[in-house]
């Protein structure tokens, strides 16, 4: 029997696992909306006569107790004494902007009591005094490129884009029209307006890990030669009126999906002769708003007939790293000519050359953002340039336009990547930077390079990512916090710092103890899905930072499922939604028919990867034990009396190869 762990599910936006992780339900919110807002278009005036209207479709809302609805007002400088009016299907609230209300972003927001909503269409008017901001139904739509590479995940977001469109009255709420926002009354667009309901949402996924029937207990054992008959799926569940839960299963014969290999998904609770590898998916529904199914256990019960095992092989060593996925897509950039072309221009492999770890690589390339521009010349040059780095370049360092903590990220994150390494965009309280994983730490971590930033932070002297910082900050533990700072030798003493200077790469660094004004500002933070723009330039934030954060395509972290910030529709308490596994490999053994053959099937965490690499001990016969091998996802290990050696690793696009995984076995 295998039990599975919730908590290890891939899940998304609709599904919050409750009891300790022992039950999993339908999110207890929903946010709806009918825009992405990329880009924001323009804005129009909400005047006593002028006024417009949202329009949602929802399911019913039985007998949940409010919704929040939110608009976007961007930046407003302070109170204001002008009244709104917002009726809710005839229910009239009065409304006041108060700027505490906005949190720290520009979302103005008022409570509605469910008894003003109705399943169907409902109908949100804003009258009196106030801006509206529209997104353009023009906008880019992003288009995938040969270069664009992505990682197989299940997701699905629940309430999303729920059928609502925008209007506009010029007479007091008389007539109507659509496609008439704008100066001219004729743009087509959608208001950045959206409801967040105190209610569960349509429907929810919850997709278990692989689960290995060679193996059920995951404590490292050579699978035997066996015959699996069959694997019955048993959960136990609830599901109230106007609920359901779907179970699915597929399976294949390697650890990972591979549609050659693996099995369709098949709404049954039984595989016959299914593969050695199997996983379930759990689908939660609700026509409802106040009612969720509640799952709270499923099992795994395999039939197998297995032989008996080999007793004379032990197993001395073998490397099991955690393999985290995350349940959301992230599009990495793929090899390129102008990845290659910004290497070359730019001679970033000099940049990093002096480098001995890949660390410190990684530093010397964030000194080397940090240097390209002044910054923040946006009084002087107001043209906020792209994400592209060959843009943000030739704009900013030719004074055509400003570059900010964006355009450092932007560039990090893209020279980074053009070189092998992974880096994505980390977004927190109105300042931008980036996050990126380092092989000999096994972990992600925080890099700063934006403006008077030139640092990492650190948590007892050890390098940190988002989550720790904002964990650490948010548990009282801002103490133990310090930021490793660059500074070079002709600069002044920082009066933070706490020792130092030390040299490193013949430059300085100093120990500093964080403001508390740059430790507040990870009270939220995201992060964006891709890191492919110097190929695609879509879909983005268009100027992201000259505004408040609008665009709905970020992933939020969140500390509880009722989020504190509640304007964006992908939020997670998930940690390998955020913080995934990079480039190991992970490596299950079976015996064969053949006396001293094992079987040996692989599994990895490699972005844009191309093939595995095998070396094999000196005790293998006919082995080279200073050449790597190409292998493919599965291959036979024979085995010779006394010690046997394997490593694996996997290779990227970038000819970049993860850390190996390595197997010794001792035949007797």
């Amino acid at each position: 029997m295998i039990a599975c762990r919730f908590e290890e599910c891939l899940r998304d936006a609709g599904i919050e696992l409750t009891k300790g992780g022992r039950e999993a339900r339908l999110a207890p919110t929903v946010l709806f909306h009918n825009e992405e807002s990329q880009k924001l278009a323009l804005r129009d005036e909400i005047t006593p006569a002028h006024w417009a209207k949202v329009l949602f479709d929802l399911p019913s809302p039985g007998k949940i107790k409010e919704a929040t609805l939110l608009w976007f007002v961007n930046q407003p400088p302070a109170d204001s004494d002008a009244v709104w009016t917002i009726l809710v299907n005839g229910h009239k609230i009065a409304h006041q902007q108060r700027v505490a209300r906005l949190l720290t972003g520009g979302w103005d927001r008022c409570a509605v009591p469910g008894r003003f909503l109705k399943a169907g269409r409902n109908e949100v008017i804003f009258a009196g005094h106030g801006w509206l901001y529209l997104e353009s139904a023009e906008g880019l739509e992003a288009r995938p490129s040969a270069f664009s590479g992505g990682d197989l995940s299940e997701s699905t977001l629940a309430g999303a884009g729920a059928g609502g469109r925008s209007l506009r009255s010029f007479d007091g709420g008389r007539t109507w029209h659509f496609n008439a926002a704008g100066p001219s009354r004729n743009q087509p667009g959608e208001y950045l307006v959206r409801l967040r309901a105190m209610g569960h949402p349509v429907s929810g996924s919850l997709t278990s890990p692989v689960a290995d029937l060679g193996d059920p207990d995951g404590a490292g054992r050579i699978a035997p030669v066996m015959e699996i008959r069959s694997c019955r799926l048993e959960a136990r569940r609830t599901a109230p009126a106007g609920t359901a839960v779907l179970f699915e299963m597929r399976s294949g014969s390697t650890p990972a999906f591979d549609p050659k290999s693996w099995s369709a998904w098949r709404p049954v609770a039984r595989l016959d002769r299914p593969g050695r590898f199997v996983q379930w998916r759990a689908t939660l529904s609700s026509r409802r708003l106040d009612a969720t199914p509640v799952v709270s256990r499923v099992t795994l019960k395999p039939d197998i007939k297995a032989a008996k095992s080999a007793a004379d092989c032990r197993i001395a060593h073998w490397d099991r790293p955690e393999l985290a996925r995350s349940s959301y897509a992230f599009h990495w950039m793929a090899p390129n000519p102008r990845a290659q072309r910004l290497v070359k221009q730019y001679r970033l492999e000099q940049v990093i050359a002096r480098g001995k770890t890949d660390l410190e690589r990684l530093c010397l390339l964030r000194d080397w953002c940090w240097k390209q521009w002044f910054g923040w010349q946006s009084r002087d040059y107001p043209y906020c340039p792209s994400w592209n780095p060959f843009e943000i370049l030739d704009t900013v360092k030719n004074n055509w336009g400003f570059g900010m903590c964006t355009h450092w990220s932007a560039l990090y994150a893209a020279c980074a990547g053009a070189l092998g390494f992974h880096a994505r965009i980390v977004v927190i309280d109105h300042h931008c930077l980036n996050e990126v994983w380092v092989d000999e730490l096994g972990k992600w971590i925080l890099m700063d390079s934006a403006g008077d930033n030139n640092f990492v932070w650190e948590l007892d002297g050890r390098p940190i990512n988002a989550l720790e910082l904002h964990e650490a900050v948010r548990l009282g533990h801002g103490g133990r916090l310090t930021q490793r700072v660059w500074r070079a030798p002709w600069q002044p003493r920082l009066p933070n710092a706490v020792s130092g200077p030390t040299p490193v790469f013949s430059s300085s660094e100093y120990i500093c103890k964080p403001l508390e004004s740059s430790m507040k500002i990870y009270c939220r933070f995201c992060i964006c899905l891709r890191n492919d723009y110097l190929v695609e330039p879509v879909p983005v934030e268009h100027a992201h930072g000259t505004d408040h954060y609008h665009w709905n395509g970020f992933l939020w972290w969140t500390d509880a499922a009722n989020p504190k910030y509640p304007e964006h529709s992908l939020q997670t308490q998930r940690r390998s939604d955020f913080y995934w596994t990079i480039g190991r490999v992970r490596a299950y053994l079976q015996q064969t028919r053949r006396p001293g053959v094992l079987e040996v099937r692989l599994e990895h965490a490699m972005p844009n990867f191309t093939h595995y690499e095998v070396k094999r001990g000196p005790a293998t016969v006919g082995a080279n034990a200073e050449s790597w091998e190409r292998a493919d996802v599965c291959l036979e290990w024979p085995l010779t009396r006394g010690a046997n050696r394997l490593e694996v690793r996997a290779v990227s696009a970038f000819q970049r190869a993860g850390p190996p995984t390595v197997i010794e076995l001792v035949v007797t």
